[in-house]
């Protein structure tokens, strides 16, 4: 084997073996100091706490100074060596925290020759990145000498010289981390813990050494040094071999050094994002406060309540209702992409009916297609199954997607299809929303469910929004594990997919099981609710937000409502009553619960069902029909109200239909009315005082048999409720469900057993 292919091969062997171990190094540029076994050194290098004590020193200090490295460690760097006027210096630097940057001060080594030295160091930085002590070189003023022909060779011994020839030597500032020593032989290539000239036959012998620089443009980062044991000079041909080899091997350590630094970019990029999004969540969280108090009392005016408005006025405030209902929209964006972007979007799963969430959205998009001439359609088959979801998320995705279309759509179709696919063991649902707007170039297709992009990102563009629509939309279907893209053609139409995964029962059910939505604040009561419903095969569906209580039983049209009311404030009742006052959901019955999950305790309010005053006949219809699953003109009614409300009600249930109904003001009246007649059920004002609606309670329950079905018991509410109603009623509620709590486990009975009486 030729030298040269002998040398290319243990190059190959060392750097094969050094891949894993680069070395640290600073930002500076290094010389060698020069070998302590060759004599005298050109210096050493070491580190130093702030306080200017020895933290480290190179070997090289045992040839420079005469003491060796593990004595000088704790010891003040300028009382080693160093006269009075250099200690002075130095321990100026240290005191004052200042870096050194050039200082040629006077020494003696141990045989008491007085020494020039050439001092430098900068501050090196801690865990935190705050300066912790110095890192510094310490070299012997030299005469320059002439490079040796053949390479770059150590120079022989230092010469002494005057401070007046320093411009004349390189400086040497220090390198920073360990030395790497390897052996190349016939075995393979060994680390070496130390630098020692190899052996031959017991006797020292003196090797031919090349230094290399280790150079990336202009700054050298480290040297090879590589010595060979058969006393022969290194060749021409060797040495740029060599040279090519440290070349490349200084520009691997570059980029090494560069990845090092972008994985710390990437960490303080990361930790910038998370500072964003929390910055955005708190903000989220600080502007919807005082943002929901502009859209209610806004609201309440709208309504007349607060006294006659008129008609510009009316004009006005509906421009800021609309606002604060737009800005609300960007701002609950934001909150869901700093939520899921932080990781903390909690999904709630729970069994959802994809039919009803897709017409709930139809009927939804009528209103925002009613000014186009554009047709709506509705393509989901009539065994479209039930599958695990979260109700409100997919809804959410659903709507933004229709949301779209009927934005940038003028005219032609939107709709909605969903279909069952198979793809060998997974099965999917998968929902599109089609349309035939103006489609989305193949360019931007990439990039639309990206955070904050928009496919028209211009000032002048025709249509609002932030660009986060399609991203949480992407976000949340990615957290339900499924997939969402989009296929268009510019100038037809563009068609928006996602997928939801399905697991089919093992024991598929034919009939559905009836609906329950719980409304509460706090999910952890909800599910409560939740798993003693869903035991006893009913579906419950979680909602913490009251104020979304009308817009998801729109979506969802569930079976019944479940108000849970423990701790309830004045704006919860107003809720209840607005929602109840909805004509849409006259059919959806509404009970009224409190869960203590403290004491461990529930109650209900006494009532089968909540109607809103006045009263409408459809809605008493449909309370009497789930009550007792007939019509109007068939139950017979004890209604007792209030003294103002008496006129009104009476006239009313007087004239609905063939019933035979009583409606009385008092206690007196209403105790003598149950002792003289049997009636069906009991309607009762909800802004009655306490003491009168429990005594009623329970004359009501009085004129039930043990074993015979309870009373039906409806509550009456006023739909338009003023300040001195909403506080009767959320005192008359309060003290009622403080006084009727019994253990969870007979709440969930009862509450169970009137569910029954239901017929859920």
């Amino acid at each position: 084997m030729s030298s040269i292919e002998a040398i290319r091969e243990r190059l190959e062997q060392l750097f094969a073996d050094v891949s894993d171990t680069l070395p640290r190094t600073g930002t500076l540029p290094s010389e060698v100091l020069g070998r302590p076994d060759l004599g005298q050194p050109k210096g050493w290098i070491w580190e130093l706490d702030l306080e200017g004590n020895y933290t480290w020193a190179s070997p090289e200090i045992e040839k420079a100074l005469g003491v060796t490295a593990p004595s000088v460690l704790g010891k003040p760097f300028s009382e080693i060596g160093f006269d009075t006027e250099s200690q002075a210096a130095l321990d100026d630097h240290f005191q004052q925290n200042r870096t050194i940057e050039r200082l040629i001060l006077t020494a003696k080594n141990q045989d008491g020759r007085e020494l020039s030295i050439f001092v430098r160091a900068l501050h090196k930085a801690g865990p935190d990145g705050e300066p912790d002590g110095y890192r510094g070189v310490a070299q012997l003023i030299e005469d320059a000498s002439p490079e040796p022909s053949g390479g770059l060779a150590i120079p022989p011994p230092a010469r002494l010289a005057s401070p007046s020839t320093f411009a004349d030597v390189p400086e040497i500032p220090p390198a920073w981390g360990d030395v790497l020593g390897y052996q190349a032989d016939e075995s393979g290539v060994h680390s070496l813990e130390t630098f020692q000239d190899p052996l031959i036959d017991g006797q020292e012998v003196g090797l031919e050494r090349i230094l290399i620089p280790l150079r990336v443009q202009d700054e050298i980062i480290g040297t090879i040094e590589l010595d060979r044991s058969d006393a022969r000079a290194w060749s021409d041909d060797e040495q740029s071999l060599a040279e090519a080899v440290a070349h490349e091997f200084a520009l691997a350590l570059q980029d090494a050094r560069s990845y090092q630094l972008t994985q710390q970019a990437l960490e303080e990029m990361r930790e910038a994002d998370r500072l964003k999004s929390q910055f955005l969540a708190n903000m989220s969280h600080e502007l919807r406060t005082p943002l929901n108090s502009i859209i209610g009392f806004s609201k309440v005016i709208l309504k007349g309540i607060d006294g006659p408005i008129t008609s510009k006025q009316e004009e006005d405030l509906s421009a800021i209702y609309n606002a604060g209902q737009h800005l609300l929209g960007l701002i609950n964006d934001i909150l869901d992409l700093s939520r899921i972007e932080a990781g903390k979007m909690e999904l709630a799963f729970t069994e959802v009916d994809l039919s009803e969430i897709i017409r709930g959205v139809i009927s939804t998009a009528v209103g925002l297609v009613k000014e186009k001439p554009i047709e709506l359609i509705l393509d989901i088959p009539d065994d479209l199954p039930m599958l695990q979801a979260d109700n409100i998320r997919v809804r959410q995705v659903l709507l933004n997607l229709v949301s779209n279309a009927a934005k940038f759509t003028e005219e032609g179709h939107i709709g909605v299809s969903a279909r069952t696919i198979k793809r060998g063991t997974q099965t999917d649902i998968v929902i599109a929303v089609f349309d035939t707007g103006p489609g989305i170039h193949p360019a931007d297709q990439e990039k639309i469910f990206e955070p904050f992009s928009q496919v028209d990102a211009s000032p002048t563009r025709k249509s609002g929004g932030t660009g986060l629509g399609l991203s949480i939309c992407r976000h949340l279907v990615e957290l339900h594990g499924g997939i969402i893209w989009v296929e268009s053609v510019p100038g037809e139409g563009s068609t928006f997919a996602f997928t939801l995964p399905y697991t089919p029962p093992e024991n598929p059910m034919i009939t559905k099981h009836p609906l329950i939505l719980g409304i509460h604040p706090a999910i952890e009561v909800l599910k409560l609710y939740r798993d003693a419903l869903e035991h006893s095969g009913l579906r419950f569906h979680n909602l913490t937000r009251p104020d979304h209580a009308i817009e998801v039983t729109r979506a969802l049209n569930p079976d019944l409502l479940l108000f849970d009311m423990f701790n309830a404030s004045i704006e919860d009742w107003r809720l209840l009553s607005t929602a109840r006052g909805e004509p849409a959901l006259d059919a959806v019955p509404v009970i009224i619960t409190a869960l203590d999950v403290q004491h461990d305790r529930g109650a209900s309010l006494g009532v089968n069902d909540v109607l809103a005053f006045p009263v409408r006949e459809h809605a008493v219809e449909h309370v009497l029909k789930n009550a007792f699953n007939t019509g109007v003109q068939d139950a017979r009614l004890l209604v007792i109200v209030d003294e103002e409300q008496i006129a009104s009600v009476r006239a009313f249930f007087e004239n609905l239909g063939g019933m035979q109904n009583k409606v009385v003001s008092s206690l007196d009246e209403a105790e003598q009315a149950i002792r003289e007649d049997a009636f069906d059920g009991y309607i009762l004002s909800l802004t009655m005082p306490w003491q009168t609606y429990q005594n009623l309670l329970e004359k009501i329950a009085e004129t039930s048999q043990a074993d015979a079905v309870l009373p039906v018991v409806i509550g009456l509410l006023p739909e338009e409720i003023q300040q001195q109603e909403l506080e009767r009623v959320s005192t008359l509620a309060r003290q009622h469900l403080e006084h009727a709590q019994i253990d969870r486990e007979s709440f969930f009975k009862q509450l169970l057993d009137l569910l029954h009486r239901l017929q859920l």
